[in-house]
């Protein structure tokens, strides 16, 4: 092989002699195209420690096929036999290269509807279900692997209609050259993270994926140091009141700032190469060296952070119209720590409504959210005032709760709703409390009803028996609203018409 060949693992399950023999065939024509293939059945040998020898593969290839076959969704979904293990590596490995796109879904599917693993849920594939479409898409593929753009992009033009002042407004951007030797200056650190933003905003309207790697650089470093410095500064404390507490939780989440703020805006540009930031919510789950010994409030920390940093992704996604992209994080598949169970991260309590760190209560996280702004003012930089601020967040915890209500007909648990008041819910309901905020995040929501729609017609669901069924489901979430807050909901219930507008 010529050091210049691009190195690529196949990761797939074996789900019959035909599907195996299959995989060796596009194996063996991208090793005839230049490609150097890492594949089980030719580079794993008897005895050889199957886990290490996936991490190892995963780790050398520049970039990983995965060829998503309805067995491999399956497996890789529930966790199981080596499939499931390679999505746990396949998560891990996204933080060493933020935005990356080295793992590739490849479609080997017969259904008309293509569904992809939660943890690649966001990702854009490549479909080799019809062989008759081989020749083709291996083209496309192997134009993919060698970085040679099949399509080149026309040169940007001059506008005709802007004037020459407004000409050199945009000349006056800061190019790459100028951003890169910004970085390499030494900095005692980004204490203005409204100039981090600032840059990261420069960046993502260049499309400069080189500069982009370079500010994650500058603030990609030391996070587990810090955090265990954090955590021996208070480990030995016994004051856990309540406000004491979400200080020292803040503080901690700082430590992550930086490269938060540059992950929000990366969604908020709203672009295929800057906008899949998933991959932070690993950096913070799996810090370096961490003690889990200790008080739960602060042994637990990085669940508390990763529970700040969803809230925040999915509601930029939602206040800029993605929604697609707040469920693509929301259902990335996380080890629950109480279980060892491989769950979709909405539907692991700590980390979508009741973090230890927040005394394991849903109302008291819930106004640490919603008090972010006092203490990050850079958030107002990009959501503009509080009230967008938690708007937004209500609307995103709207979107998890009919999500939810989606799942629950998806997994066939239609007998939940013979007994709402006995049944629990997995997301809080905390956004119906927000008056304004709550009705002005159900429109936000409901602006993106096409994406809503979709997501209905992709579960193949019956949009008459979701109607049906919604005043049970008003039941289940107003009691959790009793129970919860003592009292019932307050001014205009928007949400209980929500599905009104559907189908």
């Amino acid at each position: 092989m010529k050091e210049n060949s691009p190195i690529v693992f196949i990761s797939y399950s074996q789900d019959s002699p035909k599907h195996k023999q299959w995989v060796a065939k596009i194996g063996s024509d991208l090793l005839d195209n230049g490609v150097d293939v890492i594949l089980d059945q030719w580079d794993l040998s008897f005895g050889e420690d199957l886990p290490k020898f996936m991490e190892k593969a995963v780790s050398k290839a520049d970039r990983v096929l995965l060829i998503c076959t309805e067995t491999y969704v399956r497996k890789a979904n529930d966790g199981k036999g080596g499939v499931g293990y390679e999505s746990m590596i396949v998560t891990g490995e996204l933080v060493k290269d933020l935005g990356s796109s080295k793992f590739i879904p490849v479609i080997r599917q017969d259904n008309t509807n293509k569904i992809l693993p939660l943890f690649l849920s966001t990702r854009y594939y490549i479909d080799f279900s019809n062989n008759k479409d081989y020749k083709t898409r291996l083209d496309e593929l192997l134009h993919e692997l060698h970085n040679v753009k099949k399509i080149e992009k026309p040169k940007l033009g001059k506008n005709p209609f802007v004037s020459n002042t407004t000409e050199k407004k945009t000349n006056d951007l800061p190019k790459t050259v100028d951003i890169i030797s910004i970085l390499s200056k030494k900095q005692k650190g980004y204490e203005n993270l409204t100039d981090l933003y600032n840059k990261a905003i420069v960046i993502t309207q260049n499309d400069d994926a080189i500069a982009w790697r370079k500010l994650i650089q500058s603030v990609n470093k030391d996070f587990s140091i810090k955090l265990n410095k954090w955590f021996d500064k208070y480990k030995n404390d016994k004051i856990f009141d309540k406000n004491t507490t979400i200080e020292r939780i803040l503080e901690a989440a700082s430590i992550y700032s930086p490269l938060i703020c540059i992950s929000l805006t990366g969604v908020e540009s709203g672009k295929d190469e800057f906008k899949n930031q998933s991959s932070v919510l690993d950096t913070i789950l799996y810090p370096k060296d961490w003690s889990h010994s200790g008080p739960t409030v602060y042994v637990n920390i990085n669940r508390g952070i990763a529970f700040i940093y969803q809230a925040l992704h999915g509601a930029l996604s939602l206040d800029t119209n993605q929604p697609d992209l707040a469920l693509g994080l929301a259902t990335t598949v996380i080890v629950d720590k109480y279980n060892s169970k491989s769950l979709p991260l909405w539907k692991i309590k700590d980390l979508i409504g009741w973090p230890d760190s927040f005394g394991h209560n849903c109302i008291i996280a819930w106004n640490a959210l919603k008090s972010l702004p006092n203490n990050w003012e850079w958030l107002l930089d990009i959501f503009g005032d509080t009230d967008k601020f938690i708007t937004s967040i209500c609307s995103y915890y709207a979107l998890l709760n009919f999500y939810e209500y989606l799942d629950v007909f998806n997994n066939s648990n239609e007998n939940i709703f013979k007994d709402p008041y006995n049944n629990h819910l997995d997301v809080p309901v905390c956004f119906l409390m927000e008056g304004n905020n709550t009705i002005q995040g159900i429109k936000l929501l409901i602006r993106n009803k096409d994406s809503l729609e979709k997501l209905i017609k992709d579960y193949n669901l019956d949009i008459n028996q979701i109607k049906e069924n919604w005043n049970v489901w008003i039941q289940m979430y107003t009691n959790w609203i009793h129970n919860a807050y003592k009292c019932f909901i307050r001014g205009d219930d928007t949400y209980s018409r929500f599905v009104d507008i559907l189908g």
